[in-house]
């Protein structure tokens, strides 16, 4: 059984990590920076289809299960003359010993490349993601609730100098999207922009923006319509040595082709983003956002792809929100707060965040949540370290009339016998609350892992 699901794995992570190889060794004299870990964990949980406690017959006695997945974890960079590319991701195949689901692959890839076809002048960008996201977003996270979904944009930027402090970029993409189950999220998207960048000093720039965007869906339903988008802002950024922050204030235009004026209707909206991070210490960074803005599952899959950063942290940092896999848009209303403090033998990482969305089409899927996670890893010996997380969210879905409370936390312990082979063991609890009493669960679990790390 493993030797199979080793052979399925196999398969993709050659085709995923041969595919990143190949761009970043297809130029002359790369030097490619390629950090993985490969081997075998076993899940059990209490719970595995997360059941509600209840007596109706739907539902069925709660089982408990035990999943045995080969698995293998990459982080690949390259930074050169003419190429620059970042890819980070996991791969792994599960097999249910009990036969409670079906086996499966999960996925979670993100890649981020810029060829330089022209010194300073025209550049070819490709940004990827493969993920696994809900099918329904009101239900529980479990096996039979998860569909593959993959999003690609590419397309050349053109950069001009007028002066020797001004730059004019000219941008086209091509953006495709596609879901396993949620079809009506399939899409064809062209996008172009025209950026005037100012330098106004070593450490600042300010710029002025225009964005149109062209979005075709595959096929026709209730829960998307075709569209196009304008956004028109400035932008001031910052960057030093001691932190960086940007701030984008202007307004976007959202005009639905042959859309039903009953059901949806045009909008315009202000947009304001604020991004910031200060280095407080040589130890410790702080990190604020201030959004308002129209997004939508696009620019949430994007924003949420696996990095390098992610790859190198030395624990897990626990994640309890979810967007809908959905084609329509949303006015977003965000705000983040985020504390870490690495040093040789300690990291230690806090966040919270408020949240507001509101849909075009679809109003179920209105949401407000506010959240808060902490992670923190402790280097006891060089070879053995333990760590803590625990994350908590208060989401209403407004319409519905429907409040969730999500908590997880959980311990690990990871201990490296050699430089190359280690050991490592997870423990969490998982467990939410619900106005729907039959959206409501508890769940424990215990992953036992052995890798080897290069």
């Amino acid at each position: 059984m493993i030797a199979t699901m080793g052979a399925a794995l196999g398969k993709r992570a050659v085709t995923a990590l041969s595919t990143a190889c190949l761009l970043a060794m297809s130029t002359p004299g790369v030097a490619v920076d390629l950090n993985y870990r490969i081997g075998v964990f076993a899940e059990h949980s209490d719970n595995i289809a997360r059941q509600p406690v209840t007596d109706d017959p739907a539902f069925g006695p709660i089982t408990s299960d035990t999943a045995i997945a080969p698995y293998i974890g990459f982080a690949l960079t390259q930074e050169g003359d003419v190429l620059s590319l970042q890819a980070a991701g996991d791969l792994e195949r599960r097999s249910y010993l009990n036969d409670s689901f079906d086996d499966e692959s999960r996925t979670r890839m993100g890649l981020r490349a810029a060829w330089r076809l022209l010194p300073e002048r025209l550049t070819w960008a490709l940004d990827g993601v493969l993920s696994d996201q809900p099918v329904n977003v009101f239900a529980v996270e479990q096996p039979d609730n998860l569909q593959r979904t993959r999003l690609l944009v590419t397309g050349p930027t053109l950069a001009l100098r007028p002066t020797p402090r001004t730059r004019l970029l000219l941008e086209a993409r091509y953006t495709n999207t596609d879901a396993e189950q949620t079809i009506d999220f399939n899409s064809d998207r062209w996008s172009a922009a025209v950026r005037g960048l100012w330098e106004l000093s070593s450490v600042s720039t300010l710029s002025f923006n225009a964005e149109h965007l062209d979005a075709r869906f595959d096929v026709a339903s209730s829960f998307n319509a075709d569209y196009q988008r304008q956004d028109l802002f400035a932008r001031y950024d910052r960057r030093s040595s001691r932190g960086d922050w940007s701030a984008d204030l202007g307004v976007t235009r959202v005009v639905f082709d042959e859309a039903d004026p009953d059901a949806v209707a045009d909008e315009t909206r202000p947009l304001l983003r604020l991004r910031g991070g200060l280095q407080l210490t040589e130890l410790t960074r702080i990190e604020a956002s201030l959004l308002r803005q129209f997004s939508d599952s696009s620019q949430y899959l994007l924003g949420s792809a696996p990095t390098v950063t992610d790859y190198e942290l030395p624990i897990g940092l626990p994640n309890l929100s979810t967007t809908a896999v959905s084609a329509d848009l949303y006015d977003e209303k965000s705000a983040s707060l985020g504390i870490a403090r690495r040093s040789d033998t300690v990291y230690l990482r806090v966040d919270t965040y408020l949240r507001r969305f509101g849909y075009e089409i679809n109003p179920e899927l209105d949401q407000d949540a506010e959240g808060v996670s902490v992670g923190i890893s402790r280097q006891i010996t060089p070879q053995f370290a333990v760590g803590a997380y625990a994350a908590r969210e208060w989401r209403d879905y407004t319409a519905l009339l429907r409040d969730d409370r999500e908590l997880r936390y959980g311990g690990t312990l990871d201990w490296r016998w050699s430089r190359r082979f280690g050991l490592s063991v997870d423990v969490s609890h998982n467990e939410r609350s619900s106005s729907d009493p039959l959206q409501a669960y508890d769940d424990n679990r215990v992953v036992l892992s052995i890798s080897y790390v290069r």
